[in-house]
């Protein structure tokens, strides 16, 4: 239990959470290694009790500030909502064996602050919760509302810098300088829309041995825009760039892994310059039914600025229209480095998919991936 919204750990954002085990620190000994990730922490309790009501009450608590937001009551009377709130979940915790401390941690306190603190994520639950029953006509209200939310809170993005930053990569020329492979570091640049079937294609291709799921990176975005505005030489710059990718890849691998995935779908922006950094990268084309795509980026309940655009359909379709732009400039210059694949047929037959792919790529077949005795 904990702070943990599943479209953020799916992007490899870093997550904590509490892990009550009955069973004591030999029941925790043999879980950690399993869900362990360098993103994705998780700390041991045997509060098994603390755990279930700090996962539960908050969310009575979120309800409320629900209603407060509703009412506009004010950013005060949320405030003080959340505080007294918080002193009853301990008192009501205390009373049924509870301990303090666990109601103090990532499963009571840090799971309330992010229910409470996420004013759209109520609207898209529930619109989710609708949709799931089949009552299509509230889910669309609550969508609408959340969409709206977000989209009055997201400052950072703007129609007008995306056209501009789009503009200047399509007339950007051609990378003349590209450095040599780096020994036993092979990239494998996941793109394409969001809900497009990134993370589905990350999961499935992670199986394989010698292949490390990395997430959703936001490396190659940082060196884009470090590298558009240093003054160092090109070649220096670029080598510079590759080592501190392949660096923050590797850091805590302990697998030996050769192939590392990036899920960052984004990174359609900057093909050119990870073919530049690692000229025997792979890049992997994800696509989707356009409407699909469409309506998913819309239900889903995104925080990040750069899916800023995700709140309102013109925005979500402009968007579109220029990753494939982006898509068939890069198709065209690099015919070889790129491979789509369609969400549908992946859904359908994965392991066709799978195997085709793996082809391509050069992986190792799924059969030699040792499994645990």
């Amino acid at each position: 239990s904990g702070p943990t919204f599943a479209h953020e750990v799916a992007a490899g954002l870093p997550t904590a959470v509490t892990l009550a085990c009955s069973g004591g620190e030999e029941q925790w000994n043999r879980l950690k290694p399993v869900i362990a990730r360098p993103q994705f922490r998780p700390y041991y309790s045997d509060d098994v009790i603390g755990a279930e009501i700090g996962g539960a009450v908050k969310n009575v608590l979120a309800i409320a500030c629900g209603v407060v937001d509703g009412l506009g009551l004010g950013q005060n009377a949320r405030a003080a909502l959340i505080a007294r709130g918080y002193a009853e979940m301990l008192r009501f915790g205390e009373a049924l064996g509870a301990g303090r401390d666990t109601l103090a941690g990532l499963c009571g306190l840090g799971d309330l602050v992010l229910t409470c603190s996420s004013t759209s994520s109520r609207n898209f639950s529930l619109g989710k919760a609708y949709d799931d029953t089949g009552d299509y006509d509230k889910a669309s209200r609550q969508f609408r509302e959340g969409n709206a939310i977000r989209h009055r809170l997201a400052r950072k993005w703007s129609r007008k810098h995306w056209r501009r930053s789009v503009e200047a990569r399509l007339a950007a020329p051609p990378i003349s300088t590209q450095l040599d492979a780096t020994p036993g570091f092979t990239p494998i640049f996941i793109v394409g829309m969001p809900r497009s079937g990134t993370t589905l294609l990350a999961e499935l291709l992670s199986r394989r041995a010698g292949v490390c799921n990395r997430g959703e990176l936001a490396t190659l975005h940082g060196l884009a825009t470090s590298l558009e505005l240093g003054g160092v030489p090109e070649r220096e710059a670029l080598q510079r760039a590759a080592a501190k990718y392949a660096q923050q890849s590797r850091q805590d691998d302990a697998s030996g892994a050769r192939w590392f995935l990036d899920k960052q779908p984004l990174n359609f922006r900057y093909v050119d310059l990870a073919l530049a950094l690692f000229p025997d990268a792979k890049i992997i084309h994800c696509q989707r039914n356009p409407r699909d795509t469409a309506l998913s980026l819309w239900m889903q309940c995104f925080l990040e600025d750069a899916q800023g655009y995700s709140y309102d359909f013109s925005d979500i379709a402009l968007v579109m229209r220029d990753a494939t732009r982006m898509m068939r400039r890069w198709h065209a210059r690099h015919p070889t480095a790129i491979q789509s694949i369609r969400y549908e047929e992946m859904v359908v037959a994965p392991q066709t998919s799978m195997t085709a792919l793996g082809e391509w790529l050069g992986l190792p077949d799924p059969a030699s991936r040792p499994t645990a005795p």
